[in-house]
């Protein structure tokens, strides 16, 4: 039986939890998602990455 592998949080930024794929594997999703979602779909090379989205959504505040 193939394990569920789960979305954990690793930072939280102006109140937006930055996510990575818990147990991924060669196949599956590498990069972070930002919760709530600011861009439809969109993943983030590194935790950085996703600070500045949610900076750039926040105007910065």
């Amino acid at each position: 039986m193939r394990e569920v592998k789960k979305w954990v949080t690793v930072a939280v930024h102006k109140g937006y939890e930055v996510k990575t794929l818990d147990g991924a594997e060669m196949d599956d999703e590498m990069d972070y998602i930002i919760e709530p979602a600011l861009e439809e779909d969109k993943t983030y090379s590194t935790v950085g990455a996703a600070f500045e989205t949610i900076d750039s959504h926040t105007n910065g505040v």
